[in-house]
């Protein structure tokens, strides 16, 4: 149970570290 909820921690942290890159990519684009 606890592997689990580590590997799911793990892809969101990916997810989140790809959507604050392309909001910074993004931002840039604009500035």
């Amino acid at each position: 149970m606890g592997n689990s909820f580590y590997h799911l921690n793990k892809i969101a942290r990916i997810l989140v570290a790809k959507l604050v890159k392309q909001q910074d990519d993004i931002h840039l684009k604009y500035m």
